[in-house]
């Protein structure tokens, strides 16, 4: 992760100093209007992003963004139960699968000052937006009596992101461009947690299961997304 972004910082710095020497390449007024698709890295996670690139005159982009990452982790811990001279009635756990499913929808838009020659254009700037995130672990135990026990929490946040991004594409043709981005997001998200227990399934006698008390969560974090961009121009 940090060697792809330290490529794509090297190749969007050595092609900003003739940008910036030479300066842009039109002096007037221009519209643009163009649809793109990335692939970004989210904490080690591919995850498609749909920007609208707005260019407003020759140095200024509006480009607002669709956004979606979904991460699945699975892990199953086998464990052997001790070998002992008598069956002992009380169960041991023998394995256990704990699973978690995270999903983060957002939505926003970002706003930079860019610059023009020839071929390559750079944009500076920061994008922010709203983001959603919704969670679901579930651990199962299995014992040497064939029962279960089962936790479940899931989780729904809610919140804003926001950061600084640097970016640039070279223009295979006209209305064709590829490009990279780097943009440091911080995100702030509030929300719920509810965990449910089922302590074995099937219940011994006079085991009564009911949920935990709901949770209120509150989470900061400081990523980094590095995003390889194809945008579509229309005009």
């Amino acid at each position: 992760m940090r060697r792809i972004q330290f490529a794509m910082v090297s190749i969007l710095l050595g092609a900003a100093a003739p940008v910036a020497a030479q300066g842009a390449s039109s002096s007037g007024a221009a519209f643009h209007v163009g649809f793109g698709a990335s692939i970004s890295t989210v904490t080690g996670t591919a995850a498609p992003l749909f920007l609208v690139p707005v260019d407003v005159g020759s140095h200024l982009r509006v480009e607002p963004e669709v956004g979606y990452t979904r991460t699945t982790n699975e892990q199953t811990i086998q464990l052997t139960p001790p070998t002992l001279p008598v069956r002992i009635p009380v169960p041991i756990v023998t394995s256990t699968t704990t699973k978690q499913i995270t999903a983060v929808p957002s939505i926003g838009t970002g706003v930079f000052f860019a610059q023009s020659r020839e071929k390559i254009r750079l944009h500076y700037g920061a994008r922010f937006g709203y983001a959603r995130t919704s969670t679901e672990f579930t651990s199962v135990s299995r014992t040497t009596t064939a029962a279960t026990s089962t936790t479940n929490t899931t989780g729904k946040q809610t919140g804003y992101f926001v950061g600084p991004s640097f970016g640039g594409e070279y223009f295979l043709g006209d209305r064709f461009s590829l490009g990279a981005e780097l943009h440091v997001r911080y995100m702030s998200t509030d929300g719920h947690q509810q965990t449910v227990v089922v302590p074995l399934t099937p219940p011994p006698p006079n085991v009564v299961v009911t949920p935990l008390p709901q949770l209120t969560t509150s989470v900061t974090t400081i990523q980094t997304r590095a995003s390889v961009v194809a945008r579509v121009y229309l005009k």
